[in-house]
């Protein structure tokens, strides 16, 4: 048992490698370890430099729609806009009408940009770890609107399905491991970008089975079934 469950582990953290994983509430955000530098408290005390171990900080302000962001900015190469009036409403009644599963995941920050990291076509994009969320000018000419934020949205939620269910769901759709390599993708995927991970795979799964479940049963039933069972199981433990 103990063996069996340890290559499970294994198995899921090499097939989520592009994500964090970490056991926060749906309130709160994963801040990796890191060094702290020395500095003097308000009250004159000296700290010296230590090493912080890696935690969970809550969320202080929940959905908020920042302007900016210096770090991001470099880190994904995009610049960050401010937002509109119209648009900023529009994500607010959207957020709201999600399922309840994933409604119940509060973000950080909702930020703006023109282009996602230099992709025109990219409308949106989510940080798991610090549940924060880009929206580009791709976004609004899209039709999919609310379905695009069940996506982005589920790169969350993936992170507090039952590992074995959600195991199951991957090797039921064809994804496979060979220990010292990259999690393969199935031959034949429900959307081309669903090749990039696991992770997105699952996410266009969600997507589609909100938006168009005819597709799912008719590309992969059993796949579908355990996806059915995996929702029901999280929208349960919501209510």
């Amino acid at each position: 048992m103990i063996k069996t469950k340890l290559a499970l582990f294994i198995f899921l953290t090499t097939l989520f490698c592009s994500l964090e994983v970490y056991s926060c509430r749906v309130d709160e955000i994963f801040v990796t370890g890191h060094h702290v530098k020395e500095y003097v408290r308000l009250n004159g005390v000296k700290v010296e430099s230590y090493y912080r171990k890696s935690y969970c900080r809550k969320i202080e302000r929940l959905n908020y729609f920042s302007n900016k962001d210096t770090k991001l900015s470099k880190k994904f190469k995009t610049k960050f806009k401010k937002w509109k009036k119209i648009e900023r409403k529009l994500i607010e009644d959207l957020l709201k009408e999600l399922p309840p599963w994933l409604k119940k995941y509060k973000l950080r920050k909702i930020l703006r940009s023109s282009v996602i990291q230099g992709q025109i076509n990219n409308p949106a994009l989510i940080i798991p770890s610090s549940k924060t969320m880009i929206i580009s000018d791709n976004y609004f000419k899209r039709k999919n609107q609310k379905g695009i934020l069940i996506h982005e949205m589920s790169h969350i939620g993936v992170l507090d399905i039952d590992p074995i269910l959600l195991l199951k769901f991957l090797k039921v759709g064809g994804w496979s491991y060979t220990k010292g390599s990259n999690p393969s993708p199935p031959d034949k995927v429900i959307m081309d970008d669903s090749v990039d991970s696991p992770s997105e795979d699952f996410a266009n799964w969600v997507e589609l089975y909100y938006t168009d479940p005819k597709k799912l049963k008719t590309f992969n039933d059993k796949q579908y079934q355990v996806l059915n069972t995996i929702i029901r199981i999280m929208e349960k433990s919501n209510g």
